[in-house]
């Protein structure tokens, strides 16, 4: 896989990967589910498809995100990676994934390979059944939050939509150039 590593530019984190990122489908922020609120954007994909970090940060957290041992035993056991980007504050939640590395603390440039993407679901429903899922929240958040219906948006949480849609665009940009 080539990658454009480029400090001042975000990147696509699944390269070669054509977005699903319309408002309104499963997958969308913000989506009503049937016990909680979507708190990220899925982008469907194959399993095993690699991915790499969308800007540079460094990786503040990995834990269990789906399976037994994340209490949602529904689902296969799958990880995730925080990426804390201190230059805007930001920290990115890459789910549904095993990462290649283990450890806190190791900074990444932009375009960095963090793992490759785990097939999340058990049950087909007639949906992809793996999917790179991404959380988007200011600062550096103490956990994951669930969004419960009926309740606000948490403190935190952003709707990385519109943030992806431009990353996007200026990956074809930089990739047509």
């Amino acid at each position: 896989m080539e990658l454009i590593q480029d400090m001042n530019n975000l990147l696509w984190p699944l390269p070669d990967i054509v977005p699903l990122l319309p408002e309104a489908h499963p997958g969308a922020f913000g989506t009503k589910r049937r016990y909680d609120i979507h708190t990220g954007i899925d982008l469907y994909c194959a399993p095993n498809t690699e991915v790499i970090s969308i800007e540079p940060g460094e990786v503040i957290k990995i834990e269990e995100f789906t399976g037994i041992n994340a209490s949602s035993p529904w689902w296969n056991d799958t990880h995730a990676v925080w990426i804390y980007n201190k230059d805007e504050d930001r920290t990115i939640v890459y789910g549904e994934l095993s990462p290649v590395f283990s450890n806190r603390g190791k900074y990444l440039p932009a375009g960095s390979y963090i793992g490759s993407v785990k097939t999340v679901l058990k049950k087909n429903k007639g949906l992809p059944m793996s999917m790179l899922h991404l959380e988007m929240y200011e600062g550096i958040p103490k956990e994951i939050v669930w969004w419960d219906l009926g309740s606000v948006q948490p403190d935190g949480l952003s709707n990385p939509t519109e943030f992806l849609k431009s990353v996007y665009e200026q990956y074809i940009r930089l990739k047509t150039t």
